[in-house]
């Protein structure tokens, strides 16, 4: 939840100016947030799936590190893990977009676009 939550906070801070400039000119808080939680949803798409393979390598090279001849420890990895393991990361997605979305709706428009960077 921590990463996600994280990614989606840093995305809006970065284009908070350009968010407050959308606002301004028209776009109503729904347009807004669909914009900055549709590329969020894209980064998952992509990330979902890379995080899953690296998973996988990660657990196949831990125990193949640690071997020896007396003993191998198998690299076991159930299928139901991969759902799980998505489902948690939409899931912890999906609250984060709520609050991203409240952030969004508190959004002060004129301080926003009065700090300039």
């Amino acid at each position: 939840m921590g990463v996600v939550y994280d990614s989606a906070r840093s995305a809006l801070q970065e284009r908070a100016w350009e968010l407050a400039s959308l606002r301004i000119i028209g776009l109503t808080q729904r347009e807004v947030s669909a914009v900055i939680i549709s590329e969020l949803a894209a980064e998952l798409v992509v990330a979902i799936p890379v995080g899953l393979l690296l998973g996988r390598y990660l657990i196949e090279l831990i125990p193949s590190a640690r071997a020896s001849q007396s003993f191998q420890i198998p690299a076991v990895i159930d299928p139901s893990s991969y759902v799980i393991a998505s489902l948690l990361v939409i899931a912890a997605a999906f609250a984060s977009f709520i609050m991203i979305r409240r952030r969004i709706e508190t959004l002060d428009l004129v301080a926003v676009l009065k700090t300039r960077d």
